[in-house]
């Protein structure tokens, strides 16, 4: 599994040995790399950004390392039943769109089609109705056997009770992104009207030392790693529709999070055996310097 960026999927031949009493010993060779490439398809479309990118790649083989092939020839569309846009090609796998995407609203649906090698994908994706802002962000700070430990928080107004919502969070640390899955719903805080809670444990928010019984935050710029007392938090809130939820909370299974819950592939989005997915959404985001003296 590769970093959610870029997901990459194995298929696992299941061997089934049928050893005699009598038999000898035997080499048995597995084959993990004879299944046929499947096309990954990555579209988060945010309604508020003129600045629209899609990524179509190719799976490798289980023992390569590369984040997948590129594919380049691809032909992209999103429509809404009546107007469709075109995404061409720029580098490496990425697809913008040619013309402006001011079409995309709340509570309707749309389907990206995507045709290449004489195979067509196609997946649909709807504007969560109700949107919910980001309206503050922090860190919860505490001091347990004489260190600190921080985790993100997040201030944010919940909907009227039988309205569910579903979120992905996105965090940079000093502009950079933290490759992780990070997913939360409001289902045991229906109706509640203000939240404000930690939401995610990010060690990389967390002081690597104390100088002087003040903690030092690990920062790396321009290869050179320095201890500072400040670094900036920069988290954005997505709103998005319940199956992409359920995708990005298998994958959250596949690496390990959940606890117990059994791992599972994501449940497929496209047409075809395409993997990956297709979200229009909503998002908003806030910066903040955690000044830790």
């Amino acid at each position: 599994m590769k970093k959610i960026l870029k997901p990459i999927f194995f298929t696992f031949s299941v061997v089934v040995l049928m050893l005699s009493i009598f038999s000898c010993e035997k080499v048995i060779k597995l084959d993990l790399n004879s299944e046929n490439p499947k096309i990954i398809i990555e579209a988060p479309i945010n309604v508020d950004s003129t600045n629209q990118k899609i990524t179509i790649k190719q799976t490798v083989n289980f023992d390569d390392e590369s984040s997948g092939t590129a594919v380049t020839t691809a032909e992209v569309t999103i429509s809404n039943g009546t107007t469709s846009i075109k995404f061409d090609h720029t580098s490496n796998g990425e697809y913008v769109a040619n013309t402006p995407l001011s079409f995309f609203g709340s509570d309707k649906s749309y389907e990206l089609k995507v045709i290449d090698a004489g195979k067509t994908y196609t997946a649909t994706s709807i504007c969560p109705v109700v949107s919910i802002p980001l309206d503050s962000i922090g860190v919860y700070k505490q001091k347990t056997f004489g260190r600190y430990n921080y985790s993100v928080v997040a201030l944010r107004n919940e909907t009227p009770k039988g309205v569910p919502n579903w979120y992905q969070y996105q965090a940079k640390k000093n502009g950079v992104k933290i490759n992780k899955i990070l997913i939360d719903d409001d289902q045991n805080l229906d109706g509640v009207t203000v939240t404000r809670k930690p939401i995610f444990d990010l060690p990389e928010f967390s002081p690597d030392t104390i100088v002087n019984d003040l903690p030092k935050f690990k920062v790396e710029k321009n290869g050179v790693t320095t201890l500072a007392d400040s670094v900036e938090l920069e988290l954005t809130l997505v709103n998005i529709e319940y199956k992409v939820f359920r995708y990005f909370f298998n994958l959250v299974l596949n690496q390990g999070g959940r606890q117990s819950a059994t791992p599972s592939n994501p449940d497929p989005l496209f047409t075809n055996g395409a993997l990956g997915y297709f979200s229009v959404q909503k998002s908003y985001t806030k910066k903040k310097w955690i000044n830790t003296k």
